[in-house]
């Protein structure tokens, strides 16, 4: 029997299939540079990033010097404000919040999350936020994914993960965790119901 249901956060709860690129062509739009400058700039840090090494006020001066702008960090939550919250999703969330455990886990950097938190509502609807940045792995190893089932006390076949990216899919479904692709250039909710129901999810 399912018990948790857990939601990859880019590309599944938000409108934009990766946060890693929204941020940094957001920050590239906002001082108006080339975005490989800041591609360029900002890659040999996404690892430490993304795991939690170091933060965006460890590497900010290194960046702004990389890139040739003196930028407040301020800037960064503009622009992780600037997401956009999948509506239709949330609408499913809803439906489900009060029948199951819900969770979101999500290869991020805290800073970004922390910011959205109140404009997706992350404390109303689910119960466990795993990001890669505070646990020190992402979703390629089964740790982030033991972190998650363990938080909510449910076995991994009493689980399901959905995510926007099939690679992301891969350690959970090696541990027993059902997945489902949600293909975020269709956003079909429809589809995901119907897996869902397939799996005895009542909605």
């Amino acid at each position: 029997m399912i018990k948790a249901i857990f939601f990859d956060f880019d590309g599944v709860l938000t409108l934009n299939s990766s946060g890693h690129t929204h941020t940094w062509d957001g920050l590239a739009e906002k001082i108006d540079v080339e975005k490989d400058l800041v591609y360029n700039c900002v890659n040999p840090y996404s690892s430490d990033l993304y795991e939690g090494r170091k933060t965006l006020d460890d590497i900010w001066d290194d960046l702004c010097r990389c890139i040739g702008v003196d930028i407040d960090i301020s800037v960064m939550t503009e622009i992780f404000n600037t997401t956009p919250r999948n509506e239709e999703m949330f609408q499913l969330v809803n439906r489900l919040v009060d029948n199951y455990t819900l969770g979101i886990i999500t290869d991020n950097t805290v800073e970004r999350v922390e910011a959205l938190a109140e404009k997706f509502e992350i404390k109303t609807y689910f119960d466990t936020l795993q990001i890669s940045a505070e646990v020190g792995s992402g979703k390629h190893s089964e740790e982030i994914f033991r972190h998650a089932l363990d938080a909510v006390s449910v076995l991994p076949e009493e689980a399901i993960f959905i995510d926007n990216k099939e690679v992301n899919l891969l350690a959970a479904k090696s541990m027993g965790i059902h997945t489902y692709y949600f293909d975020d250039s269709k956003n079909d909710i429809d589809a995901l119901i119907y897996f869902l129901r397939q799996h005895n999810i009542q909605i």
